[in-house]
């Protein structure tokens, strides 16, 4: 994100010296701020374009078993249905997560400093 800054040059006088550092600190804290805040509103964002198309697809695919159920002859048949839909929704969960991961894996890479490390795993 920004350029780093030289480290305050020594003073001699420690109150201009303690008024220094925390200066430094202070633009280190406003920097990383500022991409926590990045991360969290994209965070939000993804969160709500995801769960509002999660709910979508639940509401219209709930309403198709609805109408599967309705023409089931036996137990059986009500079953497979039931099975059809909840194998439907645990995979439309898991990809919305994944989804929502990567997203945030990006918007995390992308708010780092310029020539900051990542982190080792």
């Amino acid at each position: 994100m920004g350029t780093k800054q030289a480290p305050p040059p020594l003073q001699s006088d420690p109150m201009a010296a303690t008024l220094a550092g925390l200066e430094s600190m202070n633009t280190a804290m406003a920097e990383g701020m500022k991409q926590v805040r990045t991360l969290f509103e994209t965070g939000v964002k993804t969160w709500e374009k995801e769960a509002g198309g999660f709910l979508e697809q639940m509401s219209a695919d709930g309403a198709q078993a609805w109408r599967d159920l309705s023409r089931c002859k036996s137990p059986l048949e009500m079953l497979s249905v039931e099975q059809a839909w909840l194998s439907t929704r645990a995979k439309a969960y898991l990809e919305a997560g994944q989804r929502i991961a990567q997203s945030l894996d990006e918007a995390a890479k992308s708010a780092k400093p310029e020539g900051e490390a990542p982190p080792k795993a």
